[in-house]
């Protein structure tokens, strides 16, 4: 069942936490649209972040995945990211898991995030986002 997010073209509203480096907490909001082009998955992702009173930031990533084999548990993915550059990583899925691990095309960053299948249909995911051996952000969305 973990697979469906990326077995069907879907639109997914986020919302949830954002924590920065600092450790302050931030409530998140965004959507996450998984669509079919040329034989590849194409996920753009939007999570939007209040810093100031009528000021929001929004974090971007596009990524192009490789669709999943037949019978297999894993594909590969590449993102572009307008603030801390592009990246490479595989998804994972097992039982109501998948589990994404990257890091940065300039071997800076690197991170991982999973995403668990809830019996409602949604998804939990959690992340974790470093530059060397510090914590850059965390954050927790659910996708519905």
């Amino acid at each position: 069942m973990a697979g469906i997010f990326l077995e069907e073209q879907r639109l997914w509203i986020a919302k949830g936490t954002y924590v920065d480096d600092k450790g302050r907490k931030i409530k998140a909001t965004g959507e996450t649209e998984v669509l079919f082009k040329r034989g590849k998955i194409t996920i753009e992702s939007t999570m939007r972040l209040p810093v100031k009173l009528n000021k929001v930031l929004e974090l971007k990533n596009s990524y192009t995945v490789k669709p999943v084999k037949k019978g297999k548990h894993e594909t590969e993915w590449e993102s572009k990211n307008p603030t801390s550059g592009n990246f490479k990583g595989k998804f994972l899925i097992a039982g109501t898991y998948i589990v994404s691990t990257y890091i940065s095309t300039d071997n800076k960053y690197t991170g991982f995030e999973t995403f668990e299948f809830r019996q409602d249909g949604s998804y939990m995911n959690k992340g974790y986002l470093f530059f060397g051996d510090n914590k850059v952000s965390e954050w927790e969305m659910v996708l519905s």
